[in-house]
């Protein structure tokens, strides 16, 4: 019974310890904190020069007199693709299908990365009209509009606007709420530990024997 205490204390105490490192366990929370760069409306094309590293947003303002694609499976609404290149200062392109959902940004996809990628290459931003990716080389990218699935009118979009934007890395520690838990489980892994060591160590008293002559 003492062994089994001695053995239940220690585990409660290497609970405690685990947890207790596990606790501060730091994580970095990346943002992006964006600075605008230029827009041009009623056109196919923008272009502006960035330095390798530089994390670069392009939104895309639909033209509303494109036409919507019925329904299909893999797109269970109305619909417009809009297929983008985005041309690097070296010649290399990277593709890109976006689609649209009633004229709001639904999702960007990487057909081909080039000088524009990274990290951010294929990243959506909720609720923009926007590709997010990180530029490779210093120099100036061109991102022109290739085309629109059933355009009915200018295939020209609304307006295109270039942002650049900035990490900002904040470092948390989410798992704090288990140091609690820690410290209940190391005292009394400790507390379980010294009382099965002490009660094994009481003298164990014998029978004095009378002596006869």
């Amino acid at each position: 019974m003492r062994r089994d205490m001695l053995i239940l204390g220690l585990l409660l105490v290497l609970v405690g310890v685990a947890l207790t490192i596990h606790s501060n366990t730091p994580m970095n929370n990346t943002t992006l904190t964006w600075e605008f760069v230029k827009t041009e409306a009623s056109t196919l094309e923008i272009s502006a020069n960035f330095t390798a590293g530089d994390i670069v947003k392009l939104e895309i303002y639909p033209n509303h007199e494109w036409s919507e694609e019925p329904e299909v499976d893999d797109v269970p609404y109305p619909h417009i693709f809009v297929y983008v290149n985005v041309t690097s200062p070296r010649g290399d392109q990277s593709y890109y299908e976006v689609a649209y959902v009633s004229y709001r940004f639904y999702s960007a996809i990487l057909k081909a990365p080039g000088g524009f990628s990274g990290e951010y290459g294929n990243e959506t931003i909720n609720s923009e009209r926007a590709i997010v990716g990180k530029v490779m080389y210093d120099g100036l990218y061109l991102a022109r509009i290739v085309g629109v699935i059933i355009p009915s009118g200018e295939p020209k979009a609304e307006a295109l606007n270039l942002w650049k934007g900035t990490e900002n890395i904040e470092i948390t520690y989410p798992y704090r709420t288990e140091l609690p838990i820690a410290i209940v489980a190391f005292v009394a892994g400790g507390g379980i530990s010294i009382w099965g060591i002490k009660s094994g160590k009481h003298p164990i008293k014998g029978k004095r024997r009378s002596r006869t002559r």
